[in-house]
């Protein structure tokens, strides 16, 4: 019996240390997060709901003739210059044809095309405070989140960092924003090849870097 109890008394103990470490392991990896709980991958997303615009569903989408799709997603002018540059960023990353980069010869040259179409994209890049806001996007940006959570999370990824590198924003950049954004490069490379090297590529990650430099 005092045999039998023995056991019982090491089995629990080993099931309780299991369960400690378990919790311990959870609650680290959910304390590297630059976020607080939920389903937000960059700071600020969702507070603006007021000054975005929603796009049609993917559903309403495949009911109109792809040739037809881009001029559906375009935001009306009264409300296009009404939006804040926050919630005009958050709309231009929610753009249901990100993916549609992947068509062209590079996702530089995609989001071109995109830009050419999209009035929201035109209209973002001429406003004036348009860094003030997207790097802050960028530096929040939590790559774990972004691979849960978002819709396209390799396209979003890239997109953000195109946005970056485009004439306009770089020309507007300050010491500031620019040491925030190296720093904020270096530790997703750190985090990308430790441990999403199959789900984001360096790539436009680098050019960006290079282009700030």
């Amino acid at each position: 019996m005092k045999i039998k109890r023995k056991t019982l008394f090491i089995s629990a103990a080993i099931i309780i240390i299991i369960a400690v470490v378990v919790l311990v392991w959870i609650l680290k990896d959910d304390t590297s997060s630059p976020l607080d709980g939920g389903t937000t991958w960059f700071a600020g997303q969702g507070e603006h709901d007021a000054n975005t615009f929603i796009f049609p569903t993917q559903e309403e989408l495949a009911a109109i003739e792809p040739k037809d799709r881009a001029a559906a997603l375009q935001i009306p002018e009264n409300i296009l210059r009404e939006m804040s540059t926050a919630g005009l960023a958050e709309t231009c990353i929610n753009y249901p044809m990100i993916a549609n980069m992947a068509f062209y010869d590079s996702l530089e040259i995609g989001f071109g095309r995109m830009k050419d179409q999209f009035n929201g994209l035109q209209e973002l890049f001429v406003r004036t405070d348009v860094a003030d806001v997207l790097v802050p996007i960028f530096v929040s940006m939590d790559l774990n989140k972004l691979n849960q959570f978002a819709e396209y999370p390799t396209f979003k990824f890239h997109y953000i960092c195109i946005m970056l590198y485009q004439e306009p924003i770089l020309n507007a950049l300050t010491a500031e924003q620019k040491n925030d954004l190296m720093k904020a490069i270096s530790e997703k490379r750190k985090l990308i090849n430790s441990k999403y090297d199959d789900h984001f590529s360096l790539y436009n990650l680098e050019i960006l870097e290079q282009r700030i430099k």
